[in-house]
């Protein structure tokens, strides 16, 4: 690489470098009680210009889960909810994750002068949109995941079946992803602390954790450009073999090969590959699935390496937690900006 390349290479790295620290001190920050009017998420809204076509309701809806789906989400780790988002509310999700897919000039270079994962990723969006505000808190997603936990179930009238107070639960990270043609993705793994910033839970432990993965994009499991999903790993004797090649830090890196499974190990990862569903998806559903479940981005079948032709896939992952749940913050720093201004440490309970 010649000089004149290295130097525009240092500067639009020192010019993602500010745009990246100006963005993590507006968008990251610990998450407010689901289904409450918390002060902090009550006082960032106000400062939010809504993109929302109507306003929000106050009280959640409820998603009642049957006994097959509790089922097959209890002894698989997933489950899909087919048009969890619909009319309005995905409209609204749609709008604002399309606004954040543009690229500036200079993200744009960046990722044609490296190897990227994604076009491009974004955590808390909630705090600066209110429609993916709406889809954290607002939606029917909370129940879905306190009935995954184990903490409610829901009658006909959308009240839960039980007068003892339930266990509270909390949006612990949020990340949009826009994922198309020639991204690495990330191969098969579970999410590592900078992502999920919380301390690890015993293999079957109901409550360890619930993701709720969402797309925006129309997916055709044929075409490739989901989520790959390998069922009943999260439980699998095995997992924290296969966990530990991808958790142990690197010494070429000073960093864990989180994304590198097929690289690190390629007898687990052909035990994944064994095990791998993919799903045709339209935008709105959503595959509900435990925090340990192994899955890895499902790269298209066929690239498109023209510009003008690229797809771009959007979805949402939301991560939820118990209340009790202890967050893990990294020797060198929290990796979200509220544990930092609470002075949290690893251990300290999330609410």
């Amino acid at each position: 690489m010649n000089s004149s390349i290295l130097k525009l290479a240092l500067t639009l790295l020192q010019i993602l470098s500010i745009c990246q620290l100006s963005l993590s001190s507006t968008s990251s920050a610990t998450t407010p009680s689901i289904g409450s009017q918390a002060q902090e998420r009550t006082s960032t809204a106000t400062k939010l210009t809504s993109d929302l076509d109507k306003a929000p309701e106050i009280t959640p809806p409820t998603f009642k889960l049957s006994t097959k789906q509790l089922a097959d989400y209890k002894r698989d780790g997933y489950v899909i909810i087919r048009g969890l988002l619909s009319g309005k509310e995905l409209k609204n999700a749609i709008r604002t994750a399309r606004k954040l897919n543009h690229l500036s000039l200079a993200q744009r270079l960046y990722n044609i002068m490296t190897s990227s994962g994604y076009r491009k990723y974004l955590f808390q969006t909630w705090r600066k949109h209110k429609s993916m505000e709406h889809v954290a808190f607002d939606s029917p997603i909370p129940s879905i995941v306190a009935q995954a936990m184990g903490y409610a179930n829901f009658d006909k009238d959308e009240r839960s079946s039980s007068s003892k107070v339930l266990p509270s639960i909390r949006l612990i990270k949020e990340v949009y992803f826009a994922y198309e043609d020639k991204g690495e993705g990330c191969g098969w793994h579970v999410d590592d602390k900078y992502v999920w910033p919380c301390e690890d839970s015993p293999l079957n432990t109901p409550d360890a954790g619930v993701n709720v993965w969402i797309t925006l994009s129309p997916i055709k499991a044929s075409e490739g450009g989901g989520l790959a999903i390998a069922p009943t790993t999260h439980s699998i004797p095995w997992r924290e073999d296969a966990r530990k090649v991808i958790t142990t830090i690197l010494k070429d890196r000073g960093a864990p090969g989180t994304c590198e499974m097929e690289t690190l190990s390629p007898e687990f990862h052909n035990k994944f590959e064994s095990l791998k569903k993919t799903f045709d998806m339209e935008p709105g559903d959503a595959i509900i699935h435990d925090r340990y479940i192994f899955h890895r981005t499902d790269k298209f079948k066929r690239e498109r390496k023209l510009g003008f032709m690229k797809r771009s896939k959007l979805r949402i992952s939301l991560r939820y937690m118990p209340a009790k749940a202890t967050v893990y913050v990294f020797d060198w720093g929290a990796s979200d900006q509220g544990f930092a201004e609470k002075g949290m440490k690893t251990g300290d309970a999330v609410e």
